[in-house]
């Protein structure tokens, strides 16, 4: 696991809504005063290289998963986001940059993931591993021979290829919640203050 930095467009995230703003109105206060430092970095990892189309080829025709994958490498430098959903979107309202994330790199990584949420450095952290093996598991008998981060990826990929519709960076789903009124006011005007 290694420390980098990303713009929030080299970030791909699903359209979920956001459920909960109190969460976004308490990163929203930490962030705007340039404390985004102080948070759990969001963690992403890379598309997935080795087992392309895995994670959608029972469900769809190879065309339409090999046109995913180039559209993905179409966009160059980009990473999927596995955690810091709230988080990230804060720091884009609040026109940061540079985003610190942690990049996910290999299984041993969740181990570590797993010590730093026993000692409380991520509370809330989603067991997105666990749920990708739930839930992927039912779906492919060769999945279960993936490596713990290939798994994550491949059910980030099927969540996106299937479920999306298009891919998204952090910007533009900053912008599509700004102009359907889905955010606070005072985050929309913060982030059309601040944007170049």
């Amino acid at each position: 696991m290694r420390k980098i930095e990303l713009s929030p467009k080299q970030i791909l995230v699903t359209t979920d809504l956001i459920r909960d703003n109190r969460i976004l109105e308490i990163y929203w206060k930490i962030v705007s005063k340039g404390h985004f430092d102080t948070l759990p970095p969001p963690i992403v990892a890379r598309p997935s290289q080795s087992h392309r189309g895995l994670a959608v080829s029972p469900f769809a025709h190879p065309s339409s998963f090999d046109d995913f994958y180039k559209e993905i490498d179409s966009l160059g430098n980009v990473f999927y986001l596995m955690d810091g959903n709230h988080r990230t979107l804060v720091a884009s309202l609040c026109n940061l940059e540079d985003i610190s994330v942690l990049e996910l790199q290999g299984d041993e990584d969740f181990i570590e993931l797993g010590r730093m949420k026993k000692n409380g450095h991520y509370p809330n952290l989603l067991d997105f591993k666990q749920r990708a093996t739930n839930s992927m598991s039912t779906h492919y008998d060769e999945f279960s021979n993936l490596s713990d981060l290939s798994r994550v990826v491949a059910h980030f990929e099927y969540h996106l290829f299937l479920r999306e519709g298009e891919l998204v960076n952090l910007r533009k789903k900053t912008d599509l919640l700004v102009e359907n009124g889905l955010l606070p006011k005072y985050m929309v005007d913060g982030y059309n203050r601040g944007k170049k």
